[in-house]
């Protein structure tokens, strides 16, 4: 564990790739296990296996094309950085067993990809001129919420002079403009000091 940490501190990571298969016009979406990354490895090698699956099988279905795109593109930059949720969890029989179980997570949320986030600029490029009192907007895509009926949730992270929650159904409204009805949205007062907000701020992508 301490070399381990010692590894880590010098620029190791732990991260995950992303991966799709089409199977009968259904697309499975998967993640890879944590992967050591020690520091100054270029990772490339890594990350071809879960690129060829997502190009051989991730496009048979009707979503599968687009998201096949967006997990190449997130793989390509690296993965999905999980190294502060591995080691809040692992143990020496851990890390002998090459198995940990992610009871705490600080991963929260990832970045949208390229269409959803065009969707966001494109309602809140309106707000930023015609609503001076929304100053801040940061977006993510939530990795611990599981809506039972929406295909994914997204965060919508919000610095608002005056009432947060008034403004929040116009915004939605417009939001559903841009987004399909499968797509749940959870909003985070970004003044305030709750986990959400901390880790939006941290690992959200933000729009103004």
């Amino acid at each position: 564990m301490d070399m381990l940490r010692r590894e880590i501190k010098n620029g190791a990571r732990f991260v995950i790739y992303a991966y799709n298969i089409s199977l009968l016009g259904i697309m499975l979406h998967r993640i890879s296990p944590a992967i050591f990354v020690p520091a100054g490895n270029k990772e490339k090698t890594l990350r071809t296996k879960y690129n060829l699956l997502c190009s051989l099988f991730g496009w048979w279905s009707i979503p599968g094309l687009t998201k096949t795109i967006a997990n190449i593109r997130c793989n390509n930059k690296g993965g999905v950085d999980v190294t502060e949720d591995v080691m809040l969890n692992l143990s020496e029989a851990d890390l002998h067993n090459g198995l940990v179980n992610l009871q705490e997570t600080h991963m929260l949320y990832a970045e949208p990809d390229r269409d959803d986030l065009k969707a966001f600029k494109k309602v809140f490029q309106h707000y930023h001129s015609t609503h001076p009192n929304i100053k801040e907007c940061i977006v993510g895509l939530c990795l611990t919420i599981e809506p039972e009926e929406a295909h994914k949730a997204l965060a919508v992270g919000l610095v608002v002079n005056g009432s947060f929650d008034h403004n929040i159904d116009s915004i939605e409204l417009d939001l559903y403009k841009q987004f399909f009805r499968h797509v749940a949205f959870e909003f985070v007062d970004l003044t305030e000091s709750s986990e959400n907000a901390v880790f939006l701020r941290k690992q959200g992508t933000q729009i103004f």
